[in-house]
């Protein structure tokens, strides 16, 4: 598909302001979705490391970018194992106007780096977000 390419680099990555080098709970910077409707998001993990490393990645929505106004969730990504560069998808229908991540690591050390999760139309590779709220 012709221009592919560019739309993944210029793309804002959902788990920007996340951090995926501690143990915890970390939330990324809400975006703003362009066309709220049936989106596909696409996680990548990068590389994995660390003592037993776990992740969860739910992703959420809500009216504001604030995230306080009919938040739901529209799901969640786990990751169990160090397997690096695997690639998980979810379909959801979006109603909100904002989305984030909320990221929850766990063992010892857990790293997950380089790792990236996009919203895209299903069937598609168009990006579906514009700005950081």
């Amino acid at each position: 598909m012709p221009g592919t390419l560019v739309r993944d680099s210029n793309a804002t990555n959902l788990l920007t302001g996340s951090t995926l080098n501690a143990a915890g709970t970390t939330t990324s910077t809400a975006v703003q979705i362009d066309k709220p409707g049936e989106i596909q998001f696409v996680l990548t993990t990068g590389t994995v490391t660390g003592t037993s490393p776990t992740g969860d990645f739910e992703v959420k929505g809500a009216d504001d970018s604030g995230m306080s106004t009919n938040v739901v969730s529209y799901g969640r990504f786990s990751q169990r194992d160090t397997t690096d560069g695997v690639t998980k998808y979810l379909r959801a229908r979006v109603d909100s106007k904002y989305v984030q991540v909320t990221v929850i690591l766990g063992g010892t050390n857990p790293v997950f780096t380089g790792s990236t999760l996009y919203a895209r139309m299903p069937n598609d590779r168009r990006t579906q977000i514009t700005t950081s709220a």
